[in-house]
């Protein structure tokens, strides 16, 4: 009975086991099916932004950026607060409409406070670079940066 008892236990194991494997293994390829482009993890939208930047006009997107550092922290600062109370809200038992819209609103001038302080990095970049880079910059084809401007 005792010998029963291994072989039935150690079965149920190496069964559970099989099977966390397999959930696994599905996960992980349903995941890259679904997420992923060949394969890759998907970039993120400022990483492709910054990919698209020439190599003459990287140290003055950098300067732009460190000059209206305290403004995009604070625009972002305040994007997070606004996505974080919305989702608190949606996340509660009870759904509060009135509550719930003005989070809504609240995130939609978040997300617009902080694209007029990007809007205004780019014009400072713009002005700052010379014509031949900043034509190189904004001549790309469609597909490439600006296709998310």
């Amino acid at each position: 009975m005792r010998i029963a008892r291994f072989w039935v236990v150690g079965g149920v194991a190496a069964i559970v086991l099989l099977l966390a494997g397999n959930l696994f293994m599905a996960g992980t390829l349903l995941g890259h099916g679904l997420f992923a482009r060949g394969g890759e993890a998907p970039e993120a939208p400022i990483t492709r932004f910054l990919r698209t930047v020439p190599t003459e006009a990287r140290p003055v997107l950098r300067a732009v950026f460190l000059d209206h550092r305290e403004d995009l922290r604070a625009r972002f600062g305040d994007l997070v607060s606004a996505r974080r109370r919305m989702t608190d809200l949606l996340a509660a038992p009870q759904v509060d409409d009135a509550a719930t819209a003005e989070a809504m609103s609240d995130l939609r001038a978040a997300t617009a406070e902080l694209q007029a302080v990007l809007h205004e990095v780019l014009l400072d970049a713009a002005r700052r670079l010379p014509p031949d880079v900043r034509a190189e910059w904004w001549s790309q084809p469609p597909g490439g940066r600006r296709s998310g401007l």
